[in-house]
């Protein structure tokens, strides 16, 4: 929703919601489309990871821990 607010107050929030959950806030609009590519990308860049993840799990290369 970050069409209807100011650009201090995306910037504030987005530190906010980093220093709460420890991961990179993004802001989007579905109205203006801002910032939709780069949540895109983000969904298909943790979806390639946990692939990886699993698939190294299963050849036990690595031991899979489990993520929210």
């Amino acid at each position: 929703k970050c069409d209807a607010v100011s650009t201090e107050h995306i910037e504030a929030g987005k530190k906010a919601l980093q220093k709460a959950c420890g991961v990179e806030a993004l802001a989007i609009s579905a109205v203006t489309g801002a910032g939709v590519d780069d949540a895109l990308y983000a969904i298909a860049d943790a979806i390639r990871t946990a692939r990886e993840d699993a698939r190294e799990a299963a050849t036990g290369e690595r031991e899979l821990q489990w993520q929210p």
